[in-house]
């Protein structure tokens, strides 16, 4: 059964589009507790999250409820990462040089690890009682805080990391801005339990970026479903790399020149051209999207094809970029305080092939994938695309959502369809799918679809 259904033909769709008819977003509820910038924002169960601000000071937020769980206050400087392990602990670190494991519900801080010397940049939940902490190191505690592995990392590596993700295989996949490791945190553990002195066991990082080397620093981290992931240099290259037990690119392309471009000017030596990429984001297990200043270019990943650009998506560089609707649509924050709403439905199978754009807009609006109630995981909805057409038009835009009054720092999507959003201003937004059947019947009805025959 396709999740869309038919929709009617549509007249006047521009301006119906202009007017952000077509945005599903009609409710806003702001979070104003913090005094300062918010830098990390980060989704801690499927109605919770976590924000920290650079004065040191985290806040965990019911977002369905609007309600503020617990202030975890004890860093001194900026926040520059947190996570949570499970329902009731919570780690982070601080430019202050230390790293808290608190309790989630109290506020209370359990353990302090002090003496590090350099900040933790990223923190990762590797498994169900141990956490990564990535910075000039990677270092492995329990989730009590108790220490349980330092890793070393290869001599050529000189700059700290600043990402993290997992992959399959028991691994852990960091970047700095030079280079790409690869660690497996499941050897570290089993050599934790024969080794008498766990923490001084010599288990070390792969330079990924030394075995295949690649051009410009390291801009962006994404992976790609359990199978691949995705590198964006500053030289406009994107590498597509496999997670299987062999990690090695298989696909890459380079960005046109024009994206590296300062002001529409060209640099006479192409080679030279810095990119500035903001953000990746898979979209379906086909396509990727990639910020780059105030664009966005949406590519094939089977054949490393262009399939559309959207041009000037704000007036400000991207640098967020996330999906909801099972990556039916596309949301871009960027440094004009503004997020933007794309819609990508006509790139899916359930669009016909005589559909425009707006008329698969409308047929999302009405299907089960914008309903709350709908997770990822049980939607009905295909992840593959259908981009082969030569004529693919560009994402469509489907309105704005305004409200934050310096840039966008943060973007994540809660329950699939409910997207909180940090800024600059120190406030949270959380934006929610409305009574979009209401707004649908009242406004597309009146002003789009009235008097139209339907498709046959």
């Amino acid at each position: 059964m396709w999740p869309f259904s038919k929709p009617k033909s549509t007249a006047n769709t521009d301006k119906a589009v202009s007017n952000q008819v077509l945005n599903p977003f009609t409710e806003v509820q702001v979070l104003a507790a913090h005094k300062d910038i918010v830098h990390v924002l980060k989704a801690a169960s499927t109605d919770m999250v976590l924000s920290g601000d650079d004065t040191g000071l985290i806040h965990a937020w019911n977002v369905r409820e609007a309600r503020l769980i617990s202030r975890l206050q004890g860093h001194t400087r900026r926040i520059t990462a947190c996570c949570a392990l499970n329902g009731d602990t919570v780690v982070s670190a601080a430019s202050d040089r230390t790293v808290r494991f608190w309790d989630l519900r109290s506020g209370e801080c359990l353990k302090v690890i002090e003496g590090l010397t350099s900040s933790i940049r990223a923190i990762v939940n590797v498994d169900h009682n141990i956490v990564a902490c990535v910075g000039p190191d990677i270092t492995l505690y329990d989730y009590a805080g108790t220490l349980l592995q330092t890793v070393l990392r290869p001599d050529a590596c000189q700059e700290d990391l600043t990402t993290a993700l997992t992959i399959q295989g028991g691994r852990l996949l960091t970047a700095s801005i030079e280079t790409v490791e690869l660690f497996n945190w499941e050897k570290a553990v089993a050599a934790r339990d024969t080794d008498p002195n766990p923490s001084e066991t010599a288990i070390v990082t792969t330079n990924l970026s030394e075995s295949h080397p690649h051009t410009g620093s390291i801009a962006c981290l994404e992976a790609i479903g359990s199978a691949a992931f995705a590198v964006a240099t500053t030289s406009g290259v994107v590498l597509l790399w496999s997670t299987h037990s062999n990690v090695a690119p298989y696909r890459s392309w380079k960005l046109p020149a024009s994206a590296g471009s300062v002001d529409g000017m060209h640099k006479r030596d192409e080679a030279s051209v810095e990119f500035s990429i903001g953000a990746l984001k898979a979209i379906g297990r086909s396509l990727l999207a990639v910020a780059v200043r105030t664009d966005v270019y949406i590519y094939n990943l089977g054949t490393c094809q262009l399939v559309n650009k959207i041009s000037s998506a704000h007036e400000a560089s991207i640098y967020h970029l996330a999906c909801l609707a099972q990556d039916r649509l596309l949301v871009t924050g960027a440094e004009d305080s503004l997020l933007q709403l794309w819609s990508l439905a006509h790139y899916f199978p359930e669009a016909k092939d005589d559909w425009s754009p707006t008329q698969a807009a409308i047929a999302l609006l009405e299907s089960d994938l914008m309903t709350a109630s709908v997770s990822s995981s049980t939607a009905t909805g295909s992840t593959s695309t259908r981009t082969d057409r030569r004529d693919a038009p560009a994402p469509l835009s489907v309105g704005a959502l305004a409200g934050h009054t310096a840039s966008i720092t943060g973007l994540v999507v809660c329950n699939n369809h409910m997207l909180v959003s940090a800024s600059a201003d120190g406030a949270l937004h959380v934006w929610k799918n409305g009574a979009w059947k209401w707004r649908y019947a009242n406004i597309i009805t009146d002003h789009m679809l009235q008097r139209e025959p339907a498709l046959g």
